[in-house]
């Protein structure tokens, strides 16, 4: 095939051939392991926080409400929502949609309770409540439930292809992105070890960070590993951003991100 055939030959040119024959062939029967033997979930316990969250969900749809006083609107509809919280709350619009509208997305929420020091019962502390839980609800409590089916095993499908910084990718569903809460909706909950089994929990310390002060030789990078510093924190400290920004422009930087 002609395809594979100039596939092979740029392969070659680059020199990849050798990490191709023995990293990625090699991996693939791993993978598909690991796919076929699936994770196992509590589906008991998903199907007592599905009851319990959607309970939970009511009750806050009233309190909204309740808040709103008169104003009737549907809360999961953006057009509604789009005139109450800048024309009859008045709250000052952050971001514009690619459609010319005035987001009501939760990044522009939260900014509205941190610049109008919204208490926890008004309206957007609420509404940020309720479509956090609702998220959880549809995407985890309901989906992953019926994606365990009747054995109680998710078999993801795992991507070599599917990043450019050489992880795996992971979908359908994506179990490399389920959040982690510190409350009774961590939903990371519902995943256990089989009978006979632990999970373990293991991770490089910062690797490509410190591969990168190596190879740069970058004094302050440098120094603040060999003195058992943490890197994320002295980014933050320079610019005078939050440690989750800090990693972002950190591991940013590695990856090829843009101003």
């Amino acid at each position: 095939d002609e395809f594979f055939r100039q596939v092979k030959n740029r392969g070659k040119e680059e020199g990849l051939i050798p990490d191709y024959e023995k990293i990625e062939l090699k991996l693939i029967p791993v993978i598909a392991k690991m796919e076929m033997r699936g994770i196992k979930i509590d589906t008991e316990w998903l199907k007592k926080k599905q009851e319990e969250s959607r309970v939970f969900l009511d009750k806050l749809e009233i309190k909204i409400k309740e808040s709103l006083g008169e104003q009737d609107i549907n809360i999961r509809s953006s057009k509604q929502l789009e005139p109450l919280l800048f024309d009859t709350l008045k709250y000052k619009p952050g971001r514009i949609t690619d459609a010319g509208k005035r987001s009501t997305d939760t990044d522009v929420l939260e900014t509205i309770v941190k610049e109008n020091n919204l208490q926890e019962n008004d309206f957007v502390p609420l509404l940020l409540k309720f479509r956090e839980l609702d998220k959880l609800y549809s995407t985890y409590f309901i989906a992953l439930l019926e994606q365990a089916g009747e054995e109680g095993v998710i078999h993801t499908n795992f991507m070599q292809h599917g990043t450019r910084t050489g992880r795996l990718a992971s979908n359908e569903p994506n179990l490399q992105n389920i959040p982690t809460r510190h409350d009774k909706w961590n939903v990371r909950q519902a995943f256990i070890p089989r009978e006979g089994y632990k999970f373990l929990i293991a991770d490089y310390s910062q690797i490509e960070l410190r591969m990168l002060a190596h190879f740069s030789q970058d004094a302050n990078m440098v120094k603040t590993f060999m003195d058992g510093g943490d890197i994320h924190t002295k980014t933050m400290q320079l610019t005078g951003t939050e440690r989750r920004v800090a990693k972002a422009i950190n591991f940013g930087l590695i990856y090829g991100m843009g101003p």
